[in-house]
């Protein structure tokens, strides 16, 4: 008989951008769905921050040629249930948007990346 494996709390959050409003409105919907359709299955708690605006100012000549960009930003948190280490967690994710990367080159309409963990702080779940 196997040895349940014990999963130690987790979060990790994940960036959505669009190049566009316009592109953010045909994508959107599927995307999120998606993410939250396997943070359901893998009983891991999800809530997504639409529109997000992560501040700054837009100083260089790459910040103004992004200023169209559309950000939505997904926080994942392992719950009691889980039984997915965020490693594997995160190679799921990964592996269903492997395709949907490098917004910057114009090759897809939207772009699906982790956060940075040293961000984490200043990202955290949403209480609500």
């Amino acid at each position: 008989m196997k040895k349940p494996v014990k999963i130690h709390p987790w979060r990790v959050n994940y960036i959505v951008t669009y190049q566009n409003s316009y592109y953010a409105d045909a994508y959107r919907k599927p995307v999120l769905e998606i993410l939250q359709n396997i943070a359901l299955l893998r009983e891991i708690d999800c809530a997504v921050s639409s529109d997000h605006r992560f501040g700054g100012e837009l100083n260089s000549d790459a910040d103004k040629a992004q200023e169209d960009f559309v950000f939505d930003l997904v926080y994942f948190r392992s719950e009691a249930n889980t039984k997915i280490p965020v490693s594997s967690f995160r190679k799921l994710i990964d592996s269903v948007f492997e395709e949907h990367r490098f917004l910057v080159f114009a090759r897809h309409h939207f772009d699906v990346v982790s956060q940075p963990v040293k961000h984490l702080r200043q990202y955290p779940f949403p209480d609500d």
